[in-house]
């Protein structure tokens, strides 16, 4: 099972950030998904939310974000970063600016929590690969459509509600998982709510990845501490395959 974890720009300076992504590096992780952080963040729980605060008191930026990639990915080009954004900073930007400057950085793909995939398909063509997501109200004919659409794997949202960790998670996704699975050839991945191998281990029979955003994401100020739960979490996600 991949395991994805997400951690915001600028949260505590971009050098905190660029320190983050070099750990997460080292510890074999294969890709990031790294926060823009916007002033109104509808879709994320209260963790997350302070984390977008924090990284705009920082004065990160769209443009600040891309260099640091730009700068990181010179000597570690293998790791993959999915950018994860409002549409509001792409906008700011200017459309065809951000979509040089991002391929030039070496971003992977995009994942824009509030465009619709429509219109993101005809924003962006191929030139950046767009991360759809699916959640327990999405009709299965929708999910289909997507996952055929959908950049290197669709993200399933585990509930209905924001981002934040869950102590359960909720009783329907199992089910709702071997339902989408049957009709979903692309690689599927699970996020909100996920922040154990506890979790992880009951997911794994039900989906290609699992995505982890606020239990890291608290931890981002303590490197020590948040190099704890990665290598727990990445141990979790890989012990099966290795035994």
């Amino acid at each position: 099972m991949n395991f994805l974890p997400f951690i915001m720009a600028g949260q505590h300076g971009l050098s905190a950030t660029l320190e983050t992504l070099e750990l997460m590096e080292k510890e074999g992780i294969e890709r990031v998904e790294l926060g823009v952080p916007f002033s109104d963040p509808v879709a994320d729980g209260v963790t997350i939310q302070l984390a977008h605060e924090s990284a705009l008191k920082e004065g990160t930026n769209l443009k600040a974000i891309l260099q640091l990639v730009t700068d990181f990915k010179k000597s570690r080009p293998k790791i993959k970063i999915t950018l994860f954004s409002y549409f509001n900073p792409i906008l700011q930007m200017g459309l065809e600016r951000f979509k040089e400057r991002a391929l030039a950085a070496g971003i992977d793909s995009l994942l824009l929590v509030d465009l619709p995939a429509e219109l993101g398909a005809q924003l962006f063509c191929d030139q950046l690969p767009l991360v759809y997501l699916a959640s327990p109200t999405t009709p299965l004919d929708r999910v289909e459509q997507l996952a055929s659409q959908t950049g290197p794997f669709l993200y399933y949202i585990s509930r209905c509600g924001v981002t934040g960790a869950q102590a359960q998670l909720p009783p329907q996704l199992l089910a709702d998982l071997v339902q989408v699975r049957q009709r979903v050839k692309a690689p599927l991945y699970v996020g909100f709510g996920i922040h154990c191998g506890e979790q992880i281990e009951l997911l794994r029979p039900y989906c290609d990845g699992v995505i982890v955003g606020s239990a890291l994401v608290k931890l981002q100020g303590d490197l020590e501490a948040f190099s704890h739960l990665l290598k727990q979490l990445h141990i979790s996600s890989v012990e099966q395959s290795c035994l």
